[in-house]
């Protein structure tokens, strides 16, 4: 690096370790330029390049100083887009960080350079996003600086366009962002008149030739600005005469001109947004764990109402009472209960919040909701006086409506005074004692007091909208604590996690999975075991209580690796959680390995307690994966004779102490696999399973882990004792065993089916299909005059997705368009078809397209596991197969299996899925800790829907604030790491 590289390098470090602001940074970057002149080019790659490669963390100050930068004119944009583009996926070469500065290692991984970031997706959008801006506030460059921006422009489609479709949805963000940057360049005045007249016919080929080939990728990320883009080529006469020829005839070989000719044949009804297509996309969301990330809500909601936002939030409100009162019908547990009135309550809210910068008098929020609170059920929201009447029913949710009337009150939505009024009667509870919650105000409490915490997790159970806020904070300080290593606070921050089991569904409510468990996956992973750093015991207790915790949301959301957040597919987690059970032959035991089972073979038989000794010499993470060894060898040690039962169930009681009792998910899990498998007589096995489950005595501070561990295996161990039962109805002792289980038989959240559920479904004359087809009916029924029958239908998500584990996804497609067609033919066609679509485009885990992005640390999506047949691709399977009926074999064969009306039916279902798909713009990632653009997203997706992006792009209005904001709320976070805040500076 030469020396102007070095010195902008060290001043661009000192800005952001002392976090100066924009504006400082402006002046003091005018100064040193005067003192240090350095080229554009060169500034591009210290500002984007050279970054410490210890941390994935992007700070937020560092497109914020380049986009300064560029208002100073000390960076050109084309510099910055082909820098950016050298350090990106569609680089011929991903850039990968070296240590080029002379620094040592321990130099490049100090801890305040946490928020230094390789130029990650995130960091390439921001500045993107800012570049977009720069061009419709007209401070984009001129004459023949443009001309280098187009070209750079040029270089970025083209490279796009030869990596092919975007894999993944975090790509096709980025595709997106380009596509806006030039659609807003070619909008602006100097823009429009460059295109229009001084073209240098040399960029109006590679331009031509880049938009040839970029539009038609761009179209599978966002069909209308790809159509935009093609109206811009076509306006300004923008191709490449050679290139279009060869796409033509490209294009047209294998074309079925037959099925496009069908498809054109066929003409779309009206669309609708009926009040059950909302209230089953809700119902998505919340069976399992949430799956409503505000982007992916947000776009949704935009693809559906097309700016109309009154009607959207009158519906949004009225489809989440929909779901709570639906939910009350169906008995569902009282969990479950708990999640959607919190979602009702502390996540609705908030979204509400976002679209009310979108509407203006006589329509505002307070409208809606008077609007939305005569459309729900009464009989299921009771009024207080209702609660006393003679026709009175549970009065379960007689509470609801003053909760989320105060919640909204409490985020300036409607004034408090008017609660009263939309009630109907007087309120009975007031605003919460220490009004609205701030997530900085939290962290910093947090900060000054570390048990503060805990008493945060307890409040996630309130009902009172300040949830939000507590879930920023508790995550944030997850991270934190994982950055610095704080493993005593992790602990005790865990325990209470993993206690109180709704806390993680609050959390998820408003984070991802990779968010909170991304950090304590890579904490274990790289858990650093010395010997001799002390005793051994708080070590593992430490560990096992962070591991515990980590195994306990697995096990409740039925994650896998890459839902925690894991990228590497050797490491310790991944290793445990996809093959933690399985014991080890001694013979493929290393000598290691050897060692350290013979030392705790004899902790745990010979000796009296668990040694430092065994501790000392085996590190927490090698225990655990030795756990299912040492149980296997146990168990056989004793059915050999080796030694007896009370000294079989002695040893394994150690593992009942605090320290060791996260093992029991492990052990327990093997001995649950080995009673499947067990022939013979099981007496030792079963006696096992009695100790660890009902053990004679365990301390205190054990017991609510115990407890936890039980939640963690219940539903797999019962089900394996019932079959043993079943198999050997003598065995009296297993009843005890079953009954201590059934109290966790409903931890898990995971959108299975409750097996009365199954029973119902299945046993119904036609099977689970025409289940299906009864509650679509039921659906049709109550959407076409809600008014008149205000009980929701008992539709659950579940049914759609057993019938999709069970049937697959082809099976119940087929039983979705006969529907559909039955419906059309008795004139609710287009009612049928908004209601299949809102089941089809419904999110869900085995549609990972529709959910967050996992990134590497270069910033490059990694692939999700691929999942089974989803409903969307069974459709698109089903049109291809259909049109190939029309277009194929001859007059006969297509006489006998060609019926129109189901083709039609599916061309007609195949289109307003991939509208509602298409209008809604790919979900940005948002997974690593000190990087949230989710409430940035959330706004431009708003504007989006009443068409106001330019507007904000061109003005100081919503968009600025929030990044403004947004920037500053994530400078917060240094400050709990507890960095220096001194304003001097040392340029060197």
């Amino acid at each position: 690096m030469d020396a102007e590289a070095e010195a902008w390098s060290r001043f661009i470090e000192q800005c952001v370790l002392k976090r100066k602001s924009v504006e400082d940074f402006q002046s003091l970057a005018r100064v040193h330029s005067s003192i240090t002149p350095i080229t554009s080019s060169n500034l591009a790659k210290v500002v984007l390049k050279n970054r410490s490669p210890s941390s994935p963390f992007v700070h937020p100050l560092v497109p914020r100083y380049i986009e300064r930068l560029v208002l100073l004119n000390r960076l050109e944009i084309h510099d910055v887009l082909l820098t950016l583009l050298e350090c990106s996926p569609y680089a011929s070469e991903i850039w990968k960080p070296s240590n080029s500065t002379g620094a040592s290692d321990n130099e490049l991984n100090r801890p305040e350079l946490i928020g230094y970031a390789e130029t990650t997706k995130d960091l390439q959008l921001d500045i993107l996003h800012r570049i977009a801006r720069l061009f419709a506030n007209g401070q984009g460059p001129q004459k023949t600086r443009l001309w280098k921006t187009i070209r750079a422009i040029s270089q970025w489609m083209t490279n796009i366009a030869n990596q092919g479709v975007a894999s993944h949805h975090s790509e096709g963000v980025i595709q997106v962002a380009i596509g806006t940057i030039f659609s807003v360049l070619a909008g602006c005045e100097s823009g429009s008149y460059a295109l229009a007249t001084s073209f240098p016919e040399d960029i109006r080929k590679a331009l031509g030739r880049s938009l040839s080939l970029f539009i038609p990728v761009l179209s599978q990320a966002s069909p209308p600005l790809a159509a935009e883009l093609e109206s811009i080529q076509k306006q300004y006469d923008i191709f490449d005469g050679e290139l279009t020829g060869v796409l033509e005839e490209t294009l047209m070989q294998g074309v079925d001109i037959a099925g496009l000719q069908f498809q054109n044949s066929v003409s779309d009804g009206p669309t609708l947004t009926s009040r059950a297509g909302l209230y089953i996309y809700l119902n998505a969301v919340l069976v399992g764990r949430s799956l409503g990330h505000d982007t992916v809500l947000i776009n949704y909601l935009n693809a559906r109402y097309k700016g109309d936002v009154p009607n959207l939030v009158i519906d949004l409100i009225t489809a989440s009472f929909d779901v709570l009162s639906s939910a009350m019908y169906r008995n569902e547990p009282s969990q479950t209960m708990f999640l959607f009135r919190s979602y009702l309550v502390n996540k609705l809210p908030l979204l509400l919040t976002i679209f009310s910068t979108s509407m203006f008098p006589p329509f505002t929020i307070q409208w809606c909701i008077a609007e939305a609170l005569g459309h729900v059920d009464p009989q299921a929201f009771l009024s207080l006086s209702q609660m006393f009447g003679p026709l009175s029913g549970s009065g379960m949710l007689s509470d609801v409506r003053q909760e989320f009337l105060f919640a909204c009150a409490l985020h300036d939505l409607i004034a408090e005074e008017s609660i009263g009024h939309l009630l109907g009667e007087t309120p009975m509870q007031t605003l919460p004692a220490g009004g609205r919650y701030s997530k900085e105000d939290l962290v910093n409490q947090c900060t000054a007091n570390p048990e503060r915490v805990e008493d945060l997790v307890g409040e996630l159970d309130r009902l009172e909208g300040n949830s939000g806020a507590i879930a920023g904070a508790v995550v944030e300080i997850i991270q934190t604590l994982c950055a610095t290593k704080e493993t005593i606070s992790l602990k005790a921050l865990s325990g209470a996690l993993s206690r109180r089991h709704q806390a993680p569904d609050v959390l998820l409510l408003f984070h991802t999975t990779f968010s909170i468990l991304q950090p304590l996956c890579h904490l274990l992973d790289n858990w650093r075991y010395d010997a001799d750093q002390g005793e051994c015991q708080p070590v593992y207790d430490e560990f096992g209580s962070i591991l515990l915790f980590i195994l306990t949301l697995k096990s409740r959301y039925d994650l896998d690796s890459y839902d925690l957040g894991i990228t590497d597919g050797n490491s310790f987690i991944t290793r445990l959680v996809e093959r933690g059970w399985i014991p080890k032959p001694p013979e493929d035991m290393s000598e290691l390995e050897n060692q350290h089972f013979s030392g705790w073979i004899t902790s745990l038989y010979e000796t009296e307690g668990i040694s430092d000794e065994a501790m000392s010499t085996c590190s927490p993470q090698d225990f655990y994966l030795l756990v299912p060894t040492i149980f296997s060898q146990s168990l056989l040690a004793c059915q050999n004779g080796v030694i007896d039962l009370n000294t079989l169930r002695g040893g394994f009681e150690y593992l009942l102490e605090p320290f060791l009792l996260p093992s029991l998910v492990s052990g327990l899990t093997w001995l649950t696999t080995h009673l499947w498998e067990a022939q013979g007589d099981t007496t030792i096995l079963i006696q096992v399973i009695r100790t660890l489950v009902m053990p004679n005595s365990i301390s205190g501070e054990a017991q609510a882990m115990h407890s936890t561990v039980l939640s963690v295996v219940a539903e797999s161990l019962e089900h394996a004792l019932r079959e043993r039962r079943r198999v050997e109805p003598s065995r009296s002792e297993i009843d005890p065993i079953i009954d201590i289980l059934k109290p966790h038989l409903s931890f898990k959240r995971n959108g299975a089916s409750y097996h009365t559920e199954l029973e119902t479904w299945t046993s119904a004359p036609g099977g689970l299909i025409a289940s299906i087809r009864n509650i679509f009916q039921s659906l049709i029924l109550w959407a076409t005059a809600p008014e008149m029958n205000m009980t929701t239908p008992t539709y659950t998500h579940r049914q759609l997705l057993a019938g999709v584990k069970i049937l697959g996804a082809r099976h119940i497609i087929h039983g979705l368009v006969e529907e559909v067609k039955l419906q059309t033919e008795h004139n609710s066609g287009d009612l049928a078809l908004e209601i299949a679509t809102a089941m089809i485009c419904a999110p869900t885990t085995a549609e990972p397209n529709m959910l967050p992005a996992l990134l590497d640390v270069n910033g490059v999506p990694i692939p999700a596991p691929k999942a089974r047949l989803s409903l969307v691709d069974a459709l698109k399977l089903e049109l291809d197969d259909s049109l190939g009926r029309v277009g194929g074999g001859n007059h006969h064969t297509m006489a006998k299996d060609f019926d129109r009306g189901t083709v039609e039916t599916i061309v007609r279902l195949h289109r307003k899925v991939e509208a509602q798909l298409a209008g809604a713009p790919q979900v940005m990632p948002n997974m690593m800790p000190g990087m949230n653009l989710d409430a940035e997203a959330a706004v431009v997706a708003a504007g989006t829907a009443t068409g106001r992006v330019q507007l904000d792009l061109g003005g100081t209005g919503t968009i600025d604030d929030v990044l403004d904001a947004a920037g500053d709320e994530m400078l917060g976070e240094n400050d709990f790491l507890g960095l220096d805040t001194g304003e001097g500076m040392d340029l060197g």
